[in-house]
């Protein structure tokens, strides 16, 4: 899973390089957090959760707009194949949560992954 993970860290960081697994105390926004969760398996294949979170400060949608889009443009009906695994991305829902409070917006991208990851 590591691979995937370093795959999908990499696309990412296409968009900026400010992207996390686990955002630091004190990072700097805008920027982008994932994660990546099994969710079923059979036996040479695993669905997986991606969520993306898109983090800015402010009143404007501008830059999470863009990155939205461009996080679309990598996922969305995508098929990744490597020597070691290959995977097929699909978009299964978007979620826009401000904060006014706080001055902060966040947009959660989910995709389903189904994986499969070769025998070595």
């Amino acid at each position: 899973m590591n691979a995937i993970i370093n795959n999908i860290s990499t696309r990412l960081k296409t968009i900026t390089p400010k992207v996390y697994l686990v955002t630091p105390t004190g990072a700097v926004m805008p920027y982008i957090e994932f994660e990546l969760n099994t969710i079923g398996n059979s036996a040479d294949e695993e669905l997986k959760e991606l969520v993306i979170d898109i983090w800015d400060e402010g009143l404007s949608m501008a830059t999470i707009l863009d990155w939205e889009q461009q996080v679309t443009s990598l996922f969305k009906r995508h098929d990744e194949c490597t020597i070691d695994f290959s995977y097929s991305s699909y978009k299964e829902s978007e979620l826009t949560i401000k904060d006014k409070d706080a001055g902060t917006i966040q947009r959660s991208l989910t995709y389903r992954l189904d994986t499969y990851i070769k025998e070595v």
